[in-house]
């Protein structure tokens, strides 16, 4: 004759409600912790063209230092107000009037007004 104690039965009760308790803990962490990356990485991606935008408004000022301590004769003359734009010639800074080939990582374009 098979006899199952009142003993056996409370512990592996007990067992089962431990076991579903971990896996609510376990996946409880999984899931803050996957959202806490998820917040993260789209703050960083929102963040991406705030710093490129920066960088290439430094870069602008440095490339108007440029044609300034050069005399301004990479600056050629347009009328007053009109937009210019720089352009990287492999060895100095220059004005241009050509938008076309102005816009960087097609988002960004630099204008300066003189």
């Amino acid at each position: 004759m098979i006899s199952i104690s009142r003993k056996s039965v409370h512990s592996r009760g007990a067992l089962l409600v431990e076991v579903v308790i971990g896996a609510a803990v376990i996946l409880v962490l999984i899931l803050s912790t996957s959202a806490a990356f998820s917040a993260f990485l789209k703050t960083a991606l929102l963040d991406t063209h705030k710093i490129q935008a920066t960088t290439l408004a430094e870069e602008g000022l440095e490339a108007m230092r440029f044609i300034r301590d050069s005399g301004w004769s990479n600056l050629t003359t347009f009328p007053e107000g009109s937009p210019v734009y720089l352009d990287f010639t492999g060895t100095a800074w220059v004005s241009t009037t050509s938008i076309s080939k102005m816009y960087i990582d097609s988002v960004f374009i630099r204008t300066i007004l003189v």
